[in-house]
């Protein structure tokens, strides 16, 4: 009796081992389980899933409407919410024939990078960043792998439509990061601490991500921008909460780029000193000059000039000559349009000139950056000269006879002429220009039509008119 109490239990033993082993356990991996405890990040659980089986292992069956390559997709996404640090693609892993091995649990630890491959539907987390490299590749150390495998097939008498894999791997070597994401490494180097916002920069982005850098002034220096160690830009004075601050704006390119703020002194000069001209004292003045004038503009357009032989007007010019100006290492010069001022110290037998365009000296591809600007306030003779992109112009009698080419308009000045003193004017010719025709009388008097206006001038110093016209008509 007791043999046969004993062969019962071994049949009803063998029978529950064979059963437990049989059974389709419902896995609750995606909400809490074992394997959901030992696996950090936690995954997503794929939509509208039917039944989702796992092996107590490695690995989880999936039977969902949902296909693999979806929801490969959706763990990208919620990997990438994770705001790991994301440094490159499986498809640089040089074995690419992986052997996936029952894993033994995954240690719970924060994963901080990984690695993601489209066309495999693998992504590979490794735990504590550590690579160790030699001439041919990178190394990872302690790999933990998620692969969404695309394969159908049965496990236990269980159909799957596609399955995730789950390995720990100790080394992995890695080619140089490849990322078919479009995603580049930007470098951030700021030895001094000047820029206050640089916690905001993680370690790679998409091209056209727009950057702005803030840091507070610095007497005395500039903070100069390089990308890949290329003068990029200097500092761009803003307020911000009515507080001044240096703001840098960059857009990532299609590549890595390393962005390293310098401290860089300023060396002053005196504009004096930037154009080479000789140290003048008051009485070596005859008289000062200004220009002030547009670029860009439409031809025809007036510059507004004024000649002073005034003490104060000529002290206040000769005071420009040692104000101090730096030079500007950043690309804020380059503009479309904008506007000049000449400065012009005349003595006996020189001119010396100050021209600064949109506030800029140039000289020798050098920019000096100018600030303060005079105004002549005791003129002896206001006047205008003509803008003009073609500075030869054909000439003709009243009678439409060609009489040659007239060269120069833009070197001619002149003032208002009253309209009241036409009537002894004698019509000499006209000149057709590339904003209009020239009427053009004796004693150097010309008209022109100007928005809608017939406006006359007469010209003044060297400038005439005389000799060009063969022939006269009496008006």
């Amino acid at each position: 009796m007791k043999k046969i109490r004993f062969v019962f239990l071994c049949i009803l033993l063998i029978f529950v081992f064979v059963s437990c082993g049989d059974k389709k356990t419902q896995n609750t991996y995606f909400s809490g389980s074992v394997l959901a405890s030992n696996l950090v990040p936690q995954l997503p659980k794929p939509k509208e899933a039917s039944t989702v089986l796992s092996d107590n292992g490695s690995r989880v069956y999936i039977d969902s409407n949902q296909s693999a390559s979806e929801y490969a997709l959706d763990l990208v996404l919620y990997v990438n919410s994770l705001n790991f640090d994301y440094i490159g693609t499986a498809d640089s892993i040089i074995d690419t024939k992986y052997c996936f091995k029952p894993t033994f649990a995954l240690s719970s630890v924060l994963a901080s990078h990984y690695y993601y491959d489209a066309d495999n539907s693998y992504i590979i987390i490794y735990s504590n960043a550590i690579t160790e490299q030699d001439d041919e590749a990178d190394y990872i150390k302690d790999a933990h792998l998620i692969r969404v495998c695309c394969d159908e097939g049965e496990f236990n008498s269980f159909k799957y439509d596609y399955y995730i894999e789950f390995v720990r791997e100790p080394n992995v070597m890695i080619k140089e990061p490849v990322d078919p994401l479009g995603t580049f490494k930007l470098e951030l180097i700021d030895e001094n601490d000047n820029i206050i916002n640089k916690t905001d920069i993680s370690s790679r982005y998409t091209p056209g991500t727009q950057f702005i850098f803030y840091a507070k002034p610095i007497i005395d220096a500039d903070l100069v921008m390089y990308v890949n160690d290329e003068l990029y830009k200097i500092q761009n004075p803003t307020k911000i909460d009515g507080n001044i601050m240096w703001e840098y704006r960059f857009d990532m390119p299609s590549h890595d780029v390393v962005i390293d703020f310098r401290v860089e002194a300023i060396e002053y000069l005196s504009i004096k000193g930037v154009l080479n001209i000789p140290t003048l004292a008051y009485n070596d003045i005859q008289m000062v000059r200004s220009e002030q004038g547009y670029i860009g503009v439409a031809p025809g357009m007036l510059t507004n000039i004024k000649y002073s032989t005034d003490i104060e007007d000529i002290k206040s010019a000769l005071a420009l000559l040692e104000m101090p100006v730096y030079e500007y290492k950043g690309d804020d010069w380059q503009i479309c349009g904008g506007g000049y001022i000449k400065y012009s110290f005349i003595t006996n037998d020189k001119e010396y000139v100050i021209e600064i365009t949109n506030g800029f000296i140039t000289v020798n591809n050098k920019h000096y950056k100018f600030n303060d600007y005079i105004n002549l306030e005791h003129p002896n003779l206001e006047c205008h000269s003509f803008i003009t992109y073609i500075d030869s112009f054909d000439a003709y009698t009243s009678n439409g006879t060609s009489c040659g080419t007239f060269n120069y308009l833009s070197k001619y000045e002149f003032k208002d002429y009253s309209k009241d003193g036409m009537d002894d004017c004698i019509k000499l010719g006209y000149l057709e220009t590339e904003f209009g025709r020239i009427m053009v009388f004796d004693n150097n008097i010309f008209s022109i039509e100007l928005d809608g206006t017939t406006r006359y001038y007469e010209t003044i110093g060297d400038f005439s008119f005389t000799g060009v016209f063969a022939e006269k008509d009496v008006k």
